[in-house]
């Protein structure tokens, strides 16, 4: 129970037993106020937060310090592209406004300043999900003290996708036809995969005599390179089947592959430029120029390491890609998509074909809820087709037609 004294200002002191230290000693929080009635009722408030377990003693705590260790507590329940989005967050935002401050000294004024500025520079999508990470941070260390607890935050902007057409596709497959970027564009626009899973394939998830791929990894960036995770969810792991014209293309893909020095023309394939930057990515990691200068110990995990590389089929980086089609789309003067883009062009073929949406949601990883939304997003125009199904299925004068049918949607 708190202890309560008179000061000689006249004003009323309360000492609350807070907890202990790493070494065991007391820690105590002191409250004054002018009336002996108002310090005993924030005396009791506040030993009822510590016995509901609401009350957190890092009012003290340094920002920057808290960002750095909520990043550490959390790193391994988060994956590691999402960690490495909240650590440059924290180090390129969250610092640079609130890194001197300590957290008890972080009001409510100073996170609506923080969203002001931000507007001036960054979308609103980008800004909401800074304070979504700012207010998981806060809670954390001050609970209902939070000063994110009544901030608003800012709208999403919605993303009108664009949505390719047939054409506009094939203007894209002829712009890559015959090189690197042909099988990447169609394992998305034909197959419906996400740029990570493409990275992440191996030539032992091919089946040759079946004609599908198993996709159950996917390439994300982490602190130290890239590493191979699994999908966010079951649906995710599945055997998808390929176009034939797609494996034929895979299998010249895979002899230019494993040809010793040059490829097509003579020209050293991108394979092996590919290859030859992740051996120098790998040889910095090891603090060495050559192989032979890698300590013997550290040599053969070293070769596990390289044997792991060469057994992907696309031996580039996911968002050094990501960037470089983008590019690739304005030098060409092709439809102005992302990407992922082309996935939402195989979900919406797909729908286009009359493909249940149960098979649907199976071929692009996905729930079935998942799709549905996926199909709303794309504005893909259910109710009319649905409705002219209907006007179809009945004749002039008011007869059923049975050669019609009303796919549920």
């Amino acid at each position: 129970m708190a202890s309560i004294k008179k000061l000689p200002s006249g004003r009323f002191q309360a000492t609350v037993f807070i907890g202990r230290d790493a070494n065991g000693k007391q820690l105590k929080k002191k409250i004054t106020c002018d009336s002996e009635k108002e310090v005993k009722k924030l005396a009791r408030d506040l030993e009822q937060e510590i016995e509901e377990r609401r009350y957190t003693n890092m009012d003290n705590t340094r920002a920057s310090a808290w960002f750095d260790n909520w990043l550490e507590l959390n790193k391994n329940s988060l994956s590691p592209s999402t960690y490495m989005s909240y650590k440059m967050y924290v180090e390129t935002h969250f610092k640079p406004a609130f890194g001197s401050f300590k957290l008890g000294q972080i009001k409510e004024l100073h996170v609506k300043k923080y969203i002001n500025d931000k507007l001036k520079d960054l979308s609103s999508t980008t800004v909401r999900k800074h304070i979504l990470v700012l207010r998981k941070m806060l809670y954390d260390a001050l609970k209902q003290k939070s000063p994110c607890t009544d901030i608003e935050v800012p709208k999403a902007e919605k993303y009108k996708p664009y949505v390719l057409s047939e054409k506009e596709f094939e203007k894209i497959h002829d712009a890559v036809r015959g090189t690197r970027d042909e099988p990447i564009v169609l394992l998305a626009a034909w197959c419906g995969l996400r740029l990570g899973e493409i990275f992440g394939l191996k030539w032992d998830d091919v089946s040759w005599e079946k004609g599908t791929i198993r996709v159950d990894e996917n390439m994300a960036i982490s602190e130290d390179g890239y590493v191979d995770k699994k999908p966010k969810s079951d649906n995710g792991l599945r055997s998808v089947v390929v176009p034939q014209p797609l494996m034929a293309i895979l299998k010249d893909y895979r002899m230019e592959q494993a040809t010793p020095d040059t490829g097509k023309k003579g020209k050293v394939p991108e394979s092996k430029k590919a290859l030859r930057k992740w051996i120098r990515v790998l040889l910095k990691k090891y603090d060495s120029k050559t192989i032979e200068e890698i300590p013997e110990e550290q040599k053969e995990e070293f070769l596990e390491e390289l044997r792991e590389i060469q057994s992907r089929i696309f031996l580039m980086r996911p968002d050094s890609y990501s960037t470089y089609f983008g590019k690739l789309i304005d030098e060409k003067n092709l439809p102005p998509i992302r990407f992922h883009d082309l996935r939402h062009y195989h979900a919406t073929w797909l729908y286009k074909q009359g493909i249940p949406d149960q098979y649907a949601a199976m071929r692009l990883g996905h729930d079935i809820k998942v799709l549905k939304g996926i199909y709303q997003h794309l504005e893909v125009d259910v109710k009319t087709e649905t409705d002219n199904l209907i006007r179809a299925g009945f004749g002039e004068h008011g007869e059923q037609k049975g050669n019609k049918s009303i796919q549920t949607i």
